[in-house]
């Protein structure tokens, strides 16, 4: 009985600690970058909301990044660009009918090359 109190006890001061770790931890991860952070900190630091904002914002930054081959990045926005102002204008209804109706016939014309080719095959 000791024991499981004792533990208790041990896991209770464990997660007693001060401040946030996800900041502190961003903020280690950061490099170059955490002179940046600090100054995005201390200049929301006089109003508590978005100080708490700030700080999950930069808690959770760990694992995200952005593409370090933004060329590749850059063709594909411009190609969803073009697209996009191709569609400006048009009602919702026929840019939906457009795109299902090339994916019908996208996946019509497989169909039929897949039984052509299985055709010859016999």
């Amino acid at each position: 009985m000791k024991g499981i109190v004792y533990f208790i006890v041990l896991c209770m001061c464990c997660a007693c600690r001060y401040g946030n770790t996800a900041v502190e931890e961003a903020l280690m991860l950061a490099g170059k970058n955490r002179g940046e952070l600090e100054a995005v900190l201390e200049y929301y630091r006089e109003d508590s909301l978005k100080t708490k904002a700030a700080e999950f914002l930069i808690g959770n930054m760990p694992g995200h990044y952005s593409f370090a081959d933004t060329v590749s990045v850059n063709r594909y926005y411009d190609a969803v660009d073009a697209v996009l102002d191709s569609l400006s204008g048009r009602p919702m209804e026929e840019v939906f009918l457009s795109v299902c109706h090339s994916a019908w016939t996208t996946l019509i014309m497989v169909k039929w090359r897949m039984w052509k080719s299985l055709r010859r095959i016999t």
